[in-house]
């Protein structure tokens, strides 16, 4: 009995030192996007690598990072990468491609996330957003910010979400809705402040 009780203490330890683990790498492939994404450069400068020697650590690579998508209310911070893929899902949110452009007239800027994530969960609280919450797109080319206008649940096969509407400037976020299902998709819509 003794050592049935060891063994299960040795698993449970196991278990959160890899999920801790888990989570680092998750937050540091987040971190390379975020950077990429904005432009950020290192503390150390490429010349200063080259001099001292110093390896650059190339294990997060960001995969097409284009900016990052910031809600105040809920506390996300979350990069935004161009494909709304499985894979490309994994650490970001991603901007449908054929929508857009962002911050143009008549247009609707669509990014879907996961809501339930093994590495978290991106678009978790996005049911807690309200009319008139603020939104924030930082790209290379500046910041947007946004204010929310509807909140809805549709079924997957509602694609007219995606669609602009005439004279607005729209950022769509999209997740599947209730939490841990994809029978629906939760929606948020935000104008861009003018």
């Amino acid at each position: 009995m003794k050592k049935f009780g060891i063994f299960l203490i040795t698993l449970g330890i196991s278990i959160l030192i890899f999920t801790g683990v888990v989570n680092y790498i998750a937050y540091k492939e987040r971190q390379a996007l975020i950077e990429t994404a904005l432009g950020v450069k290192s503390s150390i400068a490429a010349n200063d690598l080259e001099k001292n020697n110093v390896k650059k650590d190339n294990r997060y690579n960001a995969k097409n990072p284009i900016g990052v998508l910031e809600i105040p209310k809920i506390d996300l911070i979350i990069p935004i990468v161009e494909g709304a893929t499985e894979e490309s899902l994994r650490n970001a949110a991603g901007h449908i491609e054929g929508t857009g452009p962002l911050g143009v007239d008549s247009s609707n800027y669509c990014i879907a996330g996961h809501r339930a994530h093994y590495t978290g969960g991106f678009f978790h609280r996005l049911d807690e957003l309200e009319v008139g919450d603020e939104i924030k797109i930082k790209t290379k080319d500046g910041e947007f910010y946004f204010n929310v206008i509807e909140k809805k649940i549709v079924t997957p096969d509602k694609v007219e979400v995606l669609n602009p509407t005439k004279g607005k400037s729209l950022v769509t976020l999209i997740t599947c809705h209730p939490l841990y299902s994809n029978k629906q998709r939760l929606i948020v819509v935000a104008e861009l402040k003018k």
